[in-house]
């Protein structure tokens, strides 16, 4: 009888222990996760600047922290909180670019526009767009797809016909050839100089492709996967002559953003073929040697804020204009809008197709919903 009681004892304290360790098991997972949404607020406020897809599990009584990022600061922040709050875990985060990518990290788009989607397939959504001739990160790939990041910080699938993969020392080479910067809005480039031969490819302007030599009044050109052909020599300039010229001034800011004119909208372009508002915007600007970020969310929170309470009397051509939904007690103010201010009340944007309104309502091209929509104005051109 004796026995049976000790018996009986020992397993209710097991048991009492077992609960113990359990209870603390979901304490530390649960801190875990407040530390990882910390570490996410810190580093990687917004997702379009980084990825960062990290969770928190349990395995048996063990804290498991999974997943993926691109923030190289990360490590070390989760490492020193977890020590902090004495709590050991078993760590399997991968950090990107991983292993698929590490012998070419680095492609250039020899698409005249290359599509970046959401994710690893072409039936999900369009997010934006590469140009031929970028030079795009590779963070690691799956099947056909790759996920990469833009010169313009953003991040997203694309396909592998796409692309050509590169070592750093194929990029070197790249960047150190002659290349061509395209300036017409839409061309080709032939198999043979005449504009009769069969195209090669289609390119777009601000399409970078390499020179090799002229024959008549063409180039003879190569593409970042290596065909050849020609192009007509009115249709670009060398690189080095087009960025001795570039001048971000107002009336080129302007000049530039009239060559669209037309260009139908779709959700996620950059290009010539297609534009999205703030594709337009970050367009213009770029092919005046200036990078703007890629949504209108992004757009508004650079350059210098302009003071519209005497209407539009501070403003000055090349202005980036703002709309959205307004700021109220329950939320935030959104930008999801942007064009580009002309002068005399008038504006340049994306919607529908690239078109020229006015916040004037005396005025044919009035924009009724603009103007009531209508946020703030930041200045980008010093």
């Amino acid at each position: 009888m004796q026995q049976i009681k000790i018996y009986i004892s020992i397993v209710f304290l097991f048991a009492v222990l077992s609960a113990c360790k359990q209870e603390i098991a979901d304490k530390n997972s649960t801190k875990t996760e407040q530390i990882i949404e910390t570490i996410k607020e810190q580093f990687v406020p917004d997702k379009r600047d980084h990825i960062f897809n990290i969770t928190v599990t349990t395995s048996g009584k063990n804290t498991v922290i999974k997943g993926e990022t691109s923030h190289t600061k990360v490590q070390f922040a989760i490492d020193s909180l977890m020590k902090v709050n004495e709590i050991d875990f078993i760590d399997s985060i991968v950090f990107l670019p991983n292993s698929s990518v590490e012998n070419k990290p680095l492609a250039i788009i020899n698409l005249s526009v290359a599509n970046l989607r959401k994710s690893a397939s072409l039936s999900t959504e369009l997010i934006s767009q590469v140009l031929m001739g970028q030079i795009v990160k590779l963070l690691k790939k799956e099947g056909n797809w790759y996920l990469a990041q833009t010169p313009d910080g953003y991040f997203g699938w694309i396909h592998k016909y796409a692309l050509t993969t590169k070592t750093e020392m194929e990029i070197k080479e790249w960047k150190n050839s002659e290349k061509l910067m395209v300036t017409s809005i839409y061309t080709h480039v032939f198999f043979e100089p005449t504009l009769h031969s069969e195209p090669v490819t289609d390119l777009v302007i601000g399409n970078i492709i390499k020179l090799k030599t002229k024959r008549g009044n063409y180039y003879v050109v190569e593409l970042p996967d290596g065909r050849n052909g020609f192009l007509k020599e009115d249709k670009a300039e060398t690189y080095k002559d087009w960025q001795a010229k570039i001048n971000a001034t107002p009336e080129n800011i302007e000049n530039t953003a009239k060559k669209f004119l037309g260009v139908p909208y779709m959700w996620g372009g950059t290009s010539a073929k297609h534009l999205d508002c703030s594709g337009f915007t970050q367009t213009v600007y770029k092919l005046n040697g200036i990078q703007l970020k890629r949504d209108a969310s992004q757009q508004v929170k650079m350059g210098i804020e302009i003071d519209t309470t005497n209407h539009f009397a501070q403003m000055q051509p090349g202005d980036l204009l703002f709309f959205g939904r307004k700021a109220t007690k329950n939320s935030k103010e959104k930008a999801s809008h942007v064009g580009i201010y002309i002068g005399d009340t008038e504006f340049i944007h994306e919607a529908g197709l690239v078109k020229i309104n006015s916040l004037d309502s005396t005025r044919k091209n009035y924009n009724e919903g603009r103007l009531r929509t209508f946020l703030r104005v930041k200045r980008i051109l010093k």
